[in-house]
């Protein structure tokens, strides 16, 4: 899982989907700093077309299918790709209709719900698997795998923002961040001077860890006509500190049950409220860049 929480949801009913309320479920996966996307299918082929099934934490499918089929074949089916994905069987039929079909077939990790209450159903299933991501490896997983995917955004900010750029901004930004990196970045003195010789936005962004792609994008913004009103937030202190906490920090368990990481003589403690919040900031500024990007293509 990443900050996504994706539903693959199989019912040949497609007006009824329409009569779902998912607001509740919604409401609890955002809570917990991830974002929802659910895919409603109606035909077998549409289903098949997701094949392995790798790309979904949670897959819904209806017992009676009608001309599509049976919900356990395709359950089974599913199961013989090895994909261990939560699985929410659920009809307006018995319950015992349901176990019996389980039991046929031998499917394992099958989760049973009435038709009227799957939507609880679904919000347990998450509340089980977030419990997961709770845990502090995953969550350092989540966290440097996002920061990644949030650093090549940057680049293609910085690439498509230098584009509409005076010349003598540019080079306003180049004198600026070779000040910075000249203050941070001893080992490099090389890569440096190579660049203050002649700089350029390559030789620049692959000098740029997370934190100087941060600093770039920040006096990006402040130059850029499209880009100068934009409330830029804290990116360094509200996701970068903390990411780097926990991918270099010495973990020590407290008395509270918290994580205190100690870096550079500095501690951050980690719990599940922290863990909430950081997801929610990284979505939020992931959100962010995107609307930034998006805004330098058009």
């Amino acid at each position: 899982m990443n900050l996504n929480y994706s539903i693959l949801w199989f019912d040949d009913e497609e007006d009824w989907f329409s009569t779902v309320d998912t607001t509740s479920l919604e409401a609890l996966v955002s809570a917990s700093g991830f974002k929802l996307d659910i895919k409603q299918v109606t035909k077998a082929d549409d289903f098949h077309a997701h094949i392995p099934y790798q790309n979904f934490d949670l897959i819904a499918v209806d017992f009676n299918l009608e001309e599509q089929g049976e919900g356990k074949d395709f359950i089974k089916e599913l199961r013989s790709h090895n994909i261990l994905t939560e699985v929410v069987f659920y009809s307006s039929r018995d319950s015992r209709d349901l176990w019996q079909a389980i039991a046929e077939l031998q499917l394992e990790g099958v989760f049973v719900a009435y038709r009227k209450v799957l939507v609880p159903k679904m919000e347990m299933v998450f509340r089980q698997s977030v419990k997961k991501i709770l845990d502090l490896e995953n969550m350092r997983g989540i966290v440097m795998a996002e920061v990644g995917d949030i650093d090549l955004l940057l680049d293609e900010i910085l690439e498509k923002g230098f584009q509409g750029l005076e010349p003598e901004k540019q080079a306003d930004i180049y004198s600026r961040f070779h000040s910075d990196l000249s203050n941070s970045a001893s080992k490099k003195c090389r890569e440096i001077a190579t660049f203050f010789a002649e700089p350029s936005l390559n030789s620049m962004l692959q000098l740029s860890d997370s934190s100087k792609r941060w600093e770039n994008f920040k006096r990006l913004s402040s130059r850029h006509d499209l880009l100068t009103k934009l409330k830029l937030g804290d990116y360094q202190q509200d996701v970068l500190r903390p990411r780097n906490f926990l991918a270099h920090g010495i973990p020590e368990h407290t008395e509270e049950g918290k994580v205190k990481f100690t870096h550079h003589g500095k501690h951050y403690e980690f719990d599940e409220h922290e863990g909430t919040r950081l997801r929610r900031e990284i979505g939020g500024y992931r959100e962010f860049f995107e609307e930034v990007r998006l805004l330098l293509t058009k």
